[in-house]
């Protein structure tokens, strides 16, 4: 029996680094250098469920963009490189995150973004922030099950997949999946490294203080960033 291959590309939502995958893509539909079928045959986004009846055609397409709301636009937009990739070559486009975990997502926001103002008068509530970054990592493996069966049941011979967490990767390994982790931004806005600190406290059981208050320091000077200098040129410059 022939094992299902997915490419879990780890990047960040900007349209440069979206480009990167679509560069890599046209190499391999290009590469003859196996006999194995080289070209994607799925492709699934870490966007709501609930878009990807707009992104079988490019007016339907239009039609979404003209109704995102900003908890999605910027992430949406970002896209575009690989939206123009799918529609040439016919693959089809899946949005794999569920819709109640996209709800819980822009919950989270809306409190980081809260406690991001406090921060920046001063207020740096650091239990807080291990509250709400804690709610968020628990509701990812949550929801893992039920992305990992969505993927599974639409992912052809292969498949490509949109920044999965480790746990629905193990889930895909157990469904019999072999999976390849391709990352392609190395993840260094200080809000990824908040996520991962709080990680390690989690499973260390252990308090950083210091190295988390630096951190929310760096992740103020990130936002001041991206209001000078927009958010995918803020996402370079932290890149590096």
């Amino acid at each position: 029996m022939r094992i299902s291959k997915i490419l879990n590309f780890l990047v960040v939502n900007t349209s440069w680094c979206t480009r990167r995958i679509v560069e890599w893509l046209a190499k391999r539909v290009e590469s003859d250098e196996s006999q194995e079928p080289n070209e994607p045959r799925a492709i699934f986004l870490d966007i709501p469920r609930e878009f990807e009846p707009y992104l079988k055609n490019r007016s339907l397409l239009q039609v979404l963009k003209e109704r995102l709301d900003t908890r999605f636009k910027q992430h949406v937009m970002s896209l575009e490189p690989l939206f123009d990739f799918a529609f040439a070559e016919k693959i089809p486009l899946y949005c794999y995150k569920d819709s109640f975990h996209s709800v819980a997502e822009s919950s989270v926001s809306f409190d980081l973004l809260t406690l991001v103002l406090k921060a920046r008068f001063g207020k740096m509530e650091l239990n807080k922030w291990r509250e709400v970054v804690s709610k968020d990592l628990n509701k990812s493996k949550d929801f893992a099950e039920y992305e990992a069966n969505f993927i599974a049941e639409r992912a052809k011979n292969i498949s490509i997949c949109l920044n999965l967490n480790e746990e629905i990767e193990r889930i895909l390994v157990e469904l019999g999946f072999e999976i390849k982790r391709i990352q392609f931004y190395r993840f260094n806005r200080p809000i990824d490294r908040i996520y991962s600190l709080i990680g390690e406290e989690l499973s260390e059981n252990t308090r950083k203080d210091s190295e988390l208050r630096e951190l929310i320091k760096k992740h103020v000077k990130f936002i001041d960033d991206v209001i000078e200098k927009g958010y995918e040129e803020a996402c370079r410059i932290w890149e590096i």
